[in-house]
């Protein structure tokens, strides 16, 4: 048989990389945008764009000045939700649901185990305890589906 990890540890430890992963992608958002902007000043650098233009039937240039933000496309990595279906191994014991992680030498689940099928949805930007108020509910399905 495998490791045992508590259902609810499991989830939270999956939440938890969820979050780390989002960090990650705003910080690489964030990242994008310095060369953008004077890292001392904080000012936006420009660009001189010369457009034609008439006056009084003569042609000349005029200069503007245009952030090079607003001319430059930026593409930017996001994710609103993540939506995980899981197939686990859980079984109760002292009415603590848990799941069975497979060793490498063996992968058959244990024999008092029952296979549970589920989706968990993990919005980044929901607090800590919002998501173990979810969780309660999570543990209580998949919990029902347990062999006793």
């Amino acid at each position: 048989m495998g490791r045992l990890i508590s259902l609810h540890d499991f989830l939270m430890a999956t939440r938890n990389a969820v979050v780390k992963s989002m960090q990650q992608i705003a910080d690489f958002n964030a990242d994008s945008l310095k060369g953008y902007f004077d890292q001392e000043t904080g000012a936006a650098h420009t660009i001189s764009i010369n457009k034609p233009k008439l006056q009084s039937g003569q042609s000349s240039a005029a200069s503007f000045d245009v952030p090079l933000l607003a001319i430059a496309p930026l593409s930017r990595l996001g994710l609103s939700f993540v939506n995980i279906t899981l197939e686990l191994w859980v079984l109760k014991i002292d009415g603590v649901t848990h799941v069975s992680i497979p060793s490498e030498t063996d992968q058959d689940p244990d024999a008092l185990s029952t296979r549970v099928n589920f989706n968990i949805m993990v919005n980044p930007s929901q607090t800590e305890n919002e998501f173990i108020r979810e969780l309660g509910l999570i543990e209580a399905e998949v919990s029902n589906q347990c062999h006793l």
